[in-house]
């Protein structure tokens, strides 16, 4: 077993336990507030000054989130003649973090919301348009929070913070905008909505995003390691490296190959998530082809392959403007994937590209789990940046949005160590992970020149030597990714920190984000008990003493088997 904890976002884990889908503390779950002033001028549109409107975009003096006399920004018309407000250039710190934030309300909804940045040097020249995204509210009529957390490129001296109108899903879909908001660091203003369990008969997934299946009678906690395959691959060669779920089957067949792609990790077989997109998506092949549906997932019952499907995949990033058909197909699948009594066997999981849109979906019981896309954080070769991990952090803590945040999805792994960078999701809450994608035959040439087959990538023979690893360190994963005591470490860039209450005892979860060994120093504050010795949680040696709550520690560099230490914070 290796000392460093290597990849504990996903894998499978089983075990003979039986556990209840936990419900959600939603006093515990912390809110994340906003950290820096408000830079942007006139925020709550009291008059047009400071803002530009474009093509039908609308000062409304009539309507304001807040009765405090002021106006707000009225979007009636979506692309191609997209509604737009522009506010005046704000002067920026180049490599910073910043989250850029509104209120949205709308009307004649589901109907979307948009907000861009815009990049411009020193001379207030344009550059180009940077972090973008749409967002929606969970009715009608209710004033909610939308967050665009981005990072300033070097080069960049202002920003222009733009909010338009998105797609609408019928005609006469409104928007107004409100409360702007331009900060450093990551923080949102209203605190996180409690999250929803779904209690199915053969998958459950409690209010923390941890999945359980239900093997010969008993309840199996399960992290779902998800491969895109390739059609033209062995699956076990995913099998054999320990990956135990291919994403993207459309058929019983391929549950059916999934299931034979046994192996020492996988003695059952791969698991599978059915994909709906070709139902959801206009131009998809079997488009708003109801009947197709239900026959497919009879037959995935009919021939005895229920236990090996995980989860309906619903890939959620475009075609917004969609409603009616992915509303029924979602129907169908409630309807036909049930068990004798018309129970519900397992859930339907939303890939959120566009992280303000999941509480869309969510509230209107159309999605059970959500997941977003996650960066490595850091170049591998040296590197210091945080990552594009606050996606997954909105997602979890949004006002509104009552799905578990539990997937990370990955797209584009590139270096021998960047893989262990999405070990920072794991501190966010991910439970669970998607490879996008293994380009072995069936990629057009620009995927396999870009994303190319997964086991020829650096990082792929590690993955062996990973699953051991996340096997013991389930019950740690599994327990809430918030504690009341923190951690805070002398190279806050350089590594990242995630803190776990476990029995009564702390734990620690060690990135390092370069290349190279670090001495790091840390500062536990607000730890309930009194300790004074870490250990390391694979052998239980000691690896550092505590004095005044403080302790030091060598992290090895990033990189294949390498990076990552989970430390025990022994109570005395």
């Amino acid at each position: 077993m290796s000392r460093q904890f290597a990849f504990i976002v996903a894998a499978a884990f089983t075990m003979n336990c039986s556990t209840a889908p936990a419900q959600d503390p939603a006093s515990s779950r912390p809110h994340v507030p906003r950290q820096g002033k408000n830079l942007i001028v006139n925020p709550s549109v009291k008059t047009k000054t400071n803002w530009r409107f474009l093509r039908d975009a609308q000062y409304d003096a009539s309507t304001s989130r807040i009765d405090d006399g002021s106006g707000s920004i009225k979007l009636p018309t979506p692309h191609p003649k997209v509604s737009m407000a522009l506010s005046d250039l704000i002067a920026v710190q180049p490599g910073k973090k910043y989250t850029y934030g509104f209120y949205i309300k709308t009307e004649n909804g589901p109907t979307y919301s948009g907000a861009q940045i815009s990049l411009h040097d020193a001379n207030r020249k344009f550059i180009r348009n940077h972090a973008s995204g749409q967002g929606g509210t969970t009715r009608d009529g209710q004033w909610q929070e939308f967050a665009l957390p981005f990072v300033v490129p070097e080069g960049v001296a202002y920003i222009g913070c733009q909010v338009f109108k998105g797609d609408s899903t019928k005609p006469g879909g409104v928007v107004w905008a409100d409360d702007f908001y331009l900060g450093q660091g990551m923080g949102l203003q209203q605190p996180p909505s409690p999250k929803r369990s779904f209690v199915g008969q053969h998958v459950r997934v409690d209010s923390l995003g941890n999945f359980e299946v239900k093997r010969k009678g008993v309840w199996t906690p399960f992290f779902p390691l998800c491969m895109y395959a390739d059609n033209h691959r062995d699956w076990s060669v995913y099998s054999k490296q320990g990956w135990n779920v291919n994403m993207w089957v459309g058929s019983a067949a391929q549950v059916k190959q999934a299931k034979e792609a046994v192996s020492e990790f996988n003695p059952d077989g791969m698991m599978s998530g059915f994909s709906i997109a070709q139902y959801t998506m206009p131009g998809g092949w079997a488009y708003n082809d109801l009947d197709d549906l239900r026959t497919r997932i009879k037959r995935i019952h009919d021939e005895g392959l229920s236990d090996s499907l995980l989860l309906y995949y619903w890939d959620n990033e475009v075609h917004h403007k969609q409603w009616q058909v992915p509303v029924d197909v979602i129907k169908t699948i409630k309807s036909a994937d049930v068990d004798s009594s018309d129970k519900p066997l397992r859930p339907v999981y939303a890939l959120q590209g566009t992280f303000n849109i999941a509480r869309v979906h969510a509230a209107r019981g159309l999605v059970d789990v959500s997941g977003t896309y996650v960066g490595g954080g850091a170049d591998a070769m040296g590197g210091t940046g945080l990552g594009g991990f606050d996606e997954l952090l909105i997602l979890d803590r949004q006002a509104g949005q009552v799905t578990p945040a539990a997937f990370a999805q990955f797209n584009g792994v590139d270096g021998a160590g960047d893989m262990r960078l999405r070990l920072n999701s794991i501190i966010m809450g991910a439970k669970g992970m998607g490879y996008w994608r293994d380009c072995y035959k069936a990629c057009d040439e620009n995927f396999m020149k870009s994303v190319g087959p997964a086991d020829k990538q650096p990082w792929w023979p590690d993955f062996p030597n990973l699953r051991p690893e996340v096997d013991k360190l389930l019950p740690i994963i599994r327990e809430p990714h918030w504690t009341s005591w923190k951690a805070k470490v002398d190279a806050p860039g350089s590594v990242h920190v995630g803190t776990r209450d476990h029995k009564g005892e702390g734990y620690l979860i060690l990135v390092n984000q370069t290349s190279k060994p670090q001495k790091v120093t840390l500062n536990l504050e607000g730890l309930p008990y009194a300790a004074k010795e870490v250990r390391d949680y694979f052998d239980d040696k000691n690896v550092a003493t505590i004095s005044d709550a403080t302790f030091s520690i060598v992290l090895p560099k990033i990189g294949v088997n390498s990076g990552t230490t989970v430390l025990r914070v022994v109570k005395q």
